[in-house]
C-alpha cells in the first residue's frame, strides 16, 4: 500500500513538472518567440502601439503607399524602433484558383541604430515573381543602414525562364522604402513650388481660364509684391498601360514668367500607373523638357528618343496629354 503510495506520488510529481514545463514552453512561445512580422523586424516580440495613419488606402485598381507608422515596443515596454506598413497594389491579373489583382504588403523596421528591416506580410503576385521577391527583401533590407538604401541596385526577380522581367515591383518596394524613411528622418521637400518660385511665393488659379478634357486649370503665381513670376498647369487624363488595364495620370508643368519650363512636377498621389522604374522613366522622360519654351515642346516630343523604352503605353498617355496642351494654350 505504501509502495502504491509513493508510485502515484512520483506520477503525480512527473505530471507537475510536465504542466510547468508545457506552460514554460507556451510563456515563451507567446512571449519570447518573434513569429509575427513585426517580431521579426527587430528578432523579439514586439506591439504596435501610437498606431497613426499617413495616407488612406484609396478605393483604386492600383496604388502604392505608406499606410501608418506604429512605435515598436517590447515586452519590457521599451521602445525598440518604428514601424511603417506600405502597400502595393496594382491591376495585373494573377492567374489561379481565386484570379485576383496583384498585391504586396510589408513591414518596414527602423531601429534605434537607424538601421533598417523589412519584413513580407502579403506577396500576392505571379508566381515566377514570388521568390525573386522574397529574396530581394531578405538580401537587401535586413540590417541596412538607412542612407544606403538609394544604393540598393535595381533587382529583376523574374524567373529567368519566364521570358519577362520582374524590375517594377521591386522598384516600387524600393521607392516606397524610400518614402517611409524619408517621413521617419523628415527629408521629405514640403513645397516643390517653393524651390522652383523661391519662398513667399503666392499661387491662384486663372479664373479665366477654362477647363478642357486634358487641360485641367491654369494657376499664376506671384512673389510678395504681387509681380507674376510664372504659370502652372494641371494635365491629366486616363489610359491603358499594361495589359488592358487603365488609370489616369496628373502632371503639373510649371513655366517662369518668360514662358520656359522650370520644372515638370508628377506627385505619386496622381500617378496610378505602374510605379517603380517605370514611374522614374517617365519623370526623367518629363525632365526633358525643362528649359524648353512652348514653342519647341513639339519637336522634344516626336524626337524619337528611347528615353521611354519599356513604357510605351504609358508615354502615349503622356505625349497625349502634351499635345493637348500644345493645342490648347499655343
Amino acid at each position: 500500500m505504501k509502495l502504491m503510495k509513493k508510485e502515484n506520488l512520483f506520477l503525480m510529481m512527473n505530471l507537475i513538472i510536465m504542466l510547468l514545463i508545457g506552460l514554460a514552453i507556451i510563456f515563451i512561445n507567446n512571449n519570447v518567440i518573434p513569429k509575427e512580422p513585426q517580431d521579426r523586424l527587430f528578432n523579439q516580440v514586439i506591439t504596435l502601439e501610437n498606431q497613426t495613419n499617413i495616407t488612406s488606402v484609396p478605393n483604386s485598381p492600383s496604388y502604392a503607399l505608406v499606410d501608418y507608422r506604429a512605435d515598436a515596443v517590447n515586452r519590457a515596454g521599451v521602445q525598440v524602433g518604428t514601424v511603417y506598413n506600405i502597400k502595393i497594389k496594382n491591376s495585373y491579373g494573377i492567374t489561379g484558383p481565386n484570379d485576383t489583382d496583384g498585391y504586396m504588403e510589408f513591414l518596414v523596421g527602423i531601429d534605434l541604430d537607424d538601421k533598417v528591416y523589412v519584413q513580407i506580410v502579403s506577396l500576392i503576385q505571379s508566381s515566377w515573381t514570388v521568390k525573386g521577391i522574397q529574396y530581394y527583401i531578405h538580401e537587401y533590407y535586413q540590417g541596412v543602414l538607412y542612407t544606403s538604401v538609394p544604393n540598393i541596385p535595381i533587382y529583376d526577380a523574374a524567373d529567368p525562364t519566364a521570358g519577362a522581367t520582374a524590375k517594377d515591383s521591386t522598384g516600387s518596394i524600393k521607392d516606397l522604402v524610400r518614402e517611409a524613411i524619408d517621413i521617419h528622418y523628415d527629408l521629405i521637400v514640403e513645397d516643390p513650388y517653393a524651390v522652383l518660385y523661391g519662398e513667399g511665393y503666392i499661387i491662384t488659379n486663372d479664373s479665366e481660364f477654362t477647363a478642357s478634357e486634358y487641360v485641367k486649370a491654369r494657376r499664376i503665381v506671384t512673389n510678395a509684391s504681387s509681380e507674376v513670376v510664372g504659370y502652372v498647369y494641371h494635365l491629366s487624363g486616363s489610359g491603358e498601360y499594361f495589359d488592358g488595364s487603365s488609370s489616369s495620370i496628373g502632371i503639373y508643368l510649371a513655366f517662369n514668367a518668360d514662358s520656359v519650363v522650370i520644372g515638370v512636377l508628377v506627385p505619386e498621389g496622381e500617378y496610378l500607373h505602374t510605379r517603380g522604374t517605370r514611374y522614374n522613366t517617365i519623370v526623367n522622360y518629363l525632365n526633358t523638357f525643362v528649359g524648353l519654351t512652348l514653342i519647341e515642346f513639339a519637336g522634344a516630343i516626336n524626337d524619337g528618343s528611347d528615353i521611354t523604352s519599356g513604357v510605351t503605353n504609358t508615354r502615349v498617355l503622356v505625349d497625349i496629354l502634351l499635345n493637348a496642351f500644345i493645342s490648347e494654350v499655343s
